[in-house]
């Protein structure tokens, strides 16, 4: 719960780059969605230049054959531009409001085939990068065990902890409390 609350706070939308022939029904329909940020292109290659250019995530053209395609309800081929370097979450999320703004426009339910198209480089994470959040908790967990039993053996050392049990507090309430400050430390 910590780490998705850290974590996401900076949580972003996707951003869909969107030129539509027409009124522009489905480009409307996508913006009372409210699902993604999306950017009006003037044209089709303005869409794909957003898109290697990292200023959109996913870019969407819709001609005006494709356009009654859907209004009519027939399957209908729709290239869909994506960055190599856009979050899979972000996709997911454009790919999703895009279907439902398309079914929202059309009266029936259309046949709708994706033909996905990359730009721009699709960069491969490195090892460090692919290990670095197991290498954050590691150094958390064991600054909290670590921690925790460096108070043990200074008690100890003290002779504070026999003092401690012969008090009612029971050898598992004591080891409980330390456990508690440990990890209280560790994680702020």
């Amino acid at each position: 719960a910590i780490f998705q609350f850290v974590f996401g706070i900076w949580e972003n939308r996707p951003v869909i780059a969107v030129y539509e022939e027409g009124e522009a029904a489905v480009t409307r329909e996508l913006e009372a969605e409210g699902a993604a940020e999306i950017v009006r292109a003037r044209s089709s290659d303005d869409v794909k230049r957003m898109v290697e250019r990292k200023r959109a995530d996913v870019g969407l053209v819709l001609d005006e054959e494709a356009r009654e395609k859907i209004a009519a309800g027939e399957a209908v081929p729709v290239d869909l531009y994506v960055n190599g370097e856009s979050l899979a979450k972000n996709r997911v999320i454009a790919a999703a409001s895009i279907t439902g703004a398309l079914r929202a426009v059309s009266p029936g339910v259309p046949e709708v085939e994706f033909e996905v198209i990359k730009l721009g480089e699709e960069r491969a994470l490195t090892i460090m990068e692919i290990f670095l959040p197991f290498i954050v908790i590691y150094v958390i967990l064991l600054g909290g065990l670590m921690l925790t039993a460096s108070f043990l053996v200074d008690e100890k050392e003290k002779r504070t902890l026999a003092a401690l049990l012969v008090t009612p507090v029971t050898l598992s309430e004591v080891l409980l409390a330390f456990g508690t400050v440990g990890a209280v430390v560790s994680l702020a």
